[in-house]
């Protein structure tokens, strides 16, 4: 029954050629995505998640803004700030 459908399968490929390498690129492109972006997911959901208190973290974000308009946001920020929260908000 298997080899019957591999026939099949390789009759078709040589019959339409064009039509068949539009599938199978098609379906490998959206295999592709598929699986990066449930790998995006993933990552998010389990950023940070080895902490006991994961949900009460939270992200510092810093804003840099250019010459040109642009602005960027980076979570890179100056060493100076972690002591300047910590005397600055009380609850930190």
């Amino acid at each position: 029954m298997i080899s019957n459908y591999l026939k099949i399968i390789i009759r078709n490929l040589f019959k339409s050629p064009i039509f068949s390498a539009i599938n199978i690129v098609g379906l490998a492109l959206g295999l592709s995505c598929g699986i990066f972006i449930l790998l995006w997911v993933t990552d998010e959901l389990k950023f940070d998640s080895f902490h006991e208190s994961g949900e009460r973290l939270y992200r510092v974000m810093e804003n840099q803004t250019y010459g040109d308009g642009k602005v960027e946001s980076q979570h890179a920020t100056p060493g100076l700030l972690a002591q300047a929260l910590r005397d600055e908000v009380p609850e930190i």
